[in-house]
């Protein structure tokens, strides 16, 4: 089975986008527009990336950051999409600071439990995105479809690491 198994129709589909709006995400945010820069390399997308476009989704036509500010983190969220297994994400929410004076998020990360993770500046709005539900909302579309992401997740590509005896 493809790495990338999903379809630009496929990502619209599931988060009710336009083609409009996919096609601009795609060239502004990086790990997309690279993506659509290298020749010969295949234009689908992946589990984790179909997620990555349900958190944009969220951040952009719910709460109504511009797709703009999410550019400088969008590798870390596609990144971390692809790299983590389900279930944990599951059990995590996006934590993102958006300076209210620059519109800039910063600061993007995921965490299992919102405590003194809040940087204290008056200037700063803190959101956090819970990603459970938006995980059954992907389940549910993929599952409709055929697809079946938690076997999928079997494939997932972690970076090599050491291993020691003692």
């Amino acid at each position: 089975m493809s790495q990338r198994p999903f379809k630009p129709k496929n990502v619209r589909d599931a988060h009710k986008l336009s083609e409009h709006e996919l096609r601009s995400w795609r060239q502004l945010l990086p790990p997309f527009s690279e993506q659509m820069l290298e020749k010969g390399k295949d234009p689908g997308f992946g589990y984790g990336d179909l997620l990555a476009f349900g958190i944009f989704a969220v951040l952009i036509k719910r709460i109504g950051l511009k797709p703009e500010t999410l550019k400088p983190m969008s590798k870390f969220i596609v990144d971390h999409c692809n790299q983590t297994l389900w279930e944990q994400l599951g059990q995590e929410q996006l934590y993102l600071e958006v300076n209210l004076e620059t519109g800039i998020s910063q600061n993007p990360r995921f965490i299992s439990q919102v405590d003194n993770y809040a940087n204290q500046d008056l200037l700063c709005a803190h959101m956090v995105v819970p990603l459970q539900v938006l995980l059954m909302h992907v389940t549910g579309y993929l599952e409709q479809q055929g697809f079946q992401p938690a076997r999928q997740q079997l494939n997932l590509r972690y970076p090599p690491s050491v291993v020691t005896s003692q």
